[in-house]
């Protein structure tokens, strides 16, 4: 069973691990130390068969952690969107009947009959405004991985877990779409937890980084820069991930889940 507790401490973190160790069986990972406070987006990173989903499933208790601590604040209001979620075709629903069911979970019905600045403002932001009566089994991919996150942001969530939330969109819309993400965060107060390949743009949109490596043992946590200047990230890819100009690849990472395109790196300036 995960110990999954409603903190009433002072802290105002929404999410905290402490000294969680996920596995089955046993631990493929070292006890994690997260601490994930409002407004903030953590990026979970790693190579394929590095923790990542087996972590999420712990966090979402799929599977029973195998001791430390999962602690969330009191009145969370929590929502997650699976890697590849989907609506069934059958249901022939529009857009507009899609992002209905984020509020009448929220029981914010109301809201939407009275096109809210709020609503109004996540459509618009999503850039769904001229797809709102498209049937959303007729969209693309990446249309549909948009609606589905503007319908979790609907339901106003305060701590939000993403398992590959831009997998579908094509490399400009997800840029755009972490940019948001990162935004909305901030403007909801809504703490963010996902997990992302595209490792290369984490700088510019992540608060905290979370680097799983199952094969090495190790685990780090902390600022972007922190992170990927760490041994544990170096060992694995055998080069620093600045946190600021990435305008010029210097190395890639092929064969990998994730993605990295480094700039030229400067090992004496820290910018946490």
């Amino acid at each position: 069973m995960n110990d999954l507790n409603h903190d009433k401490s002072s802290s105002n973190a929404r999410l905290q691990c402490a000294g969680l160790l996920c596995g089955y069986g046993s631990p493929i990972l070292p006890p994690l130390e997260v601490e994930l406070h409002t407004g903030e987006v953590a990026a979970v990173i790693g190579p394929n068969g590095g923790g990542k989903s087996t972590f999420f499933k712990t966090m979402l208790g799929l599977i029973p952690s195998l001791g430390g601590e999962i602690s969330i604040a009191d009145g969370a209001r929590i929502a997650y969107l699976e890697q590849g979620a989907h609506i069934d075709s059958g249901l022939s629903l529009s857009v507009k009947d899609v992002l209905r069911s984020g509020l009448v979970r929220s029981h914010r019905l109301s809201v939407f009959a009275k096109q809210s600045i709020d609503v109004q403002s996540t459509i618009e932001a999503f850039e769904l405004s001229e797809l709102m009566h498209r049937a959303f089994h007729h969209l693309s991919g990446g249309q549909r991985q948009r609606v589905l996150l503007a319908k979790e942001f609907m339901s106003r969530p305060n701590l939000l877990l993403l398992d590959e939330p831009t997998s579908a969109m094509d490399p400009m819309m997800a840029q755009k779409t972490f940019t948001l993400i990162q935004s909305l965060a901030e403007s909801h107060q809504c703490a963010i937890l996902m997990v992302s390949h595209e490792a290369n743009v984490i700088p510019n949109i992540a608060d905290k980084v979370l680097f799983l490596d199952a094969e090495y043992n190790a685990y780090e946590y902390g600022t972007p820069h922190s992170v990927t200047s760490s041994k544990a990230f170096e060992r694995r890819y055998r080069f620093h991930f600045h946190s600021h100009d990435l305008s010029t690849p210097c190395d890639s990472v092929e064969g990998d889940a994730i993605r990295l395109q480094a700039a030229r790196c400067d090992h004496g300036e820290s910018h946490d």
